[in-house]
């Protein structure tokens, strides 16, 4: 569910990258956009989807590659 929730959210706020489960069960995700709409969207991601459990946030701010064209949910986990 968190992976939805976090495609949907980025979707409304325009916002390009993806997200991930990673194989230690945590969620990677990687995003480009506005600096005001990542600052809502990192605010969305601690709360998470109802029913969800976010104990932690991890975020790094870093200069933006321009490498996304829109947002993807990868459905397998990778690392």
């Amino acid at each position: 569910m968190y992976r939805d929730f976090t495609g949907r959210k980025a979707k409304q706020l325009g916002i390009v990258g993806t997200v991930e489960n990673l194989n230690n069960g945590n969620v990677c995700v990687i995003a480009e956009g506005e600096e005001e709409a990542l600052g809502v969207f990192l605010e969305n991601l601690k709360n998470g989807p109802a029913f969800a459990s976010v104990t932690n946030v991890e975020a790094e701010w870093l200069e933006a590659k321009g490498e996304f064209k829109d947002f993807n949910i990868i459905w397998y986990a990778r690392r």
